[in-house]
């Protein structure tokens, strides 16, 4: 028994020549890995007093502390701001303030989920898959490593992506600048691609 090759064409009958054409005259695309870096900022707040309809604290869609809440036009969810941006890079797609200005009143308050879903659906027009996620939250409060495993959970719902491809994790700023005092959470995300493109020859 001799194996085939799954590259192979034989000519057996004239659809077969129409075949070959096809394939000879077309540009080959191929799969290329590309990095895309996502890097995000934004202010806390302490609650000083909490009643029932103070909000939590979200990162990576999850509802964490209600004691701080973070500050911006959106949610303000610094984790999927930079990963959405780190998506929008690899895409050289620009930001997400280009995509939805903070100048726009629409954009207020609105769930960061949403700015995520369109980085992600831009990657799959363009035949794109996510390979690994990694994500890295410099903050004194909350702990990381208490939210981690929902944060993971929830991100690879909301992309569809298995979660052995991503990973989070948590940095202290060890008490130092402004981050270190509690004034605000800062994350870095790489996105690591794999997306088709037409050859140059």
């Amino acid at each position: 028994k001799i194996l085939g090759d799954k590259k192979s064409i034989k000519i057996t009958n004239f659809n077969d020549l129409d075949l070959i054409k096809n394939f000879t005259t077309m540009k080959m695309k191929n799969y290329i890995t590309k990095v895309g870096i996502g890097y995000d900022i934004h202010k806390l707040k302490k609650n000083n007093k909490i009643c029932k309809n103070t909000k939590y604290l979200k990162l990576g869609g999850v509802n964490t502390i209600k004691s701080y809440s973070l500050l911006g036009h959106s949610d303000a969810d610094v984790i999927l701001h930079s990963l959405t941006d780190s998506i929008y890079g690899a895409l050289n797609f620009g930001d997400i303030g280009q995509h939805f200005p903070p100048s726009e009143k629409k954009w207020k308050n609105y769930d960061s989920s949403h700015f995520l879903k369109h980085a992600v659906k831009e990657l799959y027009l363009r035949d794109g898959r996510i390979l690994h996620i990694d994500i890295v939250v410099i903050t004194e409060i909350p702990k990381i490593s208490t939210y981690s495993y929902q944060i993971r959970k929830n991100i690879s719902r909301l992309i569809d992506i298995n979660e052995s491809k991503i990973s989070i994790k948590g940095k202290s700023n060890e008490g130092i600048g402004a981050i270190g005092r509690k004034e605000g959470i800062a994350v870095f995300t790489n996105s690591t691609l794999s997306i088709r493109e037409l050859d140059d020859c």
